[in-house]
């Protein structure tokens, strides 16, 4: 299912200009590949429940966010004050999700890989399939990246944000 969500986002988005950019089409282009080397060659569950499915929690306020935007909510509505909470929650979710807890097992990740192929056992236990464990090694630091690369931008904003509310 992963993999064909961003086999879908790579398709449409060449017809969506904001999501037609090259840090986009990047991170759809390597997510697909790590989903597909973990599908195809049963590499990484333990992994891919996280990196495929944890992580997107934040993706959640990010389309409230979004939908508000599209279709802005009539004051003093629940929609409103669901919209009104949506970007604290994308950013709080996106920095423990996406940040924290992508960082923490990410390092676990590279450890296990180094171990695994440190002492041959990759080849061992998949012969040929060394490229897998290297390729995602580097796929989840080019994606790591770019969780803090977007990260930067959401505390862009919520500095600007705060500073027009703080009067700074």
């Amino acid at each position: 299912m992963f993999v064909a969500f961003q086999v879908w986002d790579f398709l449409i988005s060449p017809m969506i200009p904001e999501f037609f950019t090259g840090v986009m089409m990047v991170h759809h282009l390597l997510a697909g590949i790590g989903g597909w080397f973990c599908l195809q060659h049963q590499h990484f569950h333990y992994y891919a429940a996280f990196y495929l499915g944890l992580s997107e929690i934040s993706s959640i306020p990010l389309v409230l966010m979004t939908l508000s935007n599209y279709f802005p909510p009539p004051p003093n509505t629940i929609y409103s004050t669901i919209a009104t909470l949506a970007g604290p929650a994308f950013a709080l979710t996106f920095g423990y999700f996406r940040v924290y807890q992508w960082g923490k097992l990410s390092i676990r990740l590279w450890l296990d890989c180094y171990y695994v192929l440190s002492k041959g056992l990759a080849e061992q236990y998949r012969p040929g399939k060394s490229y897998v464990l290297y390729s995602t090694l580097v796929i989840t630091a080019l994606l790591s990246g770019l969780q803090l690369y977007w990260f930067s931008l959401i505390l862009q904003r919520v500095g600007r944000d705060l500073g027009g509310w703080t009067g700074l």
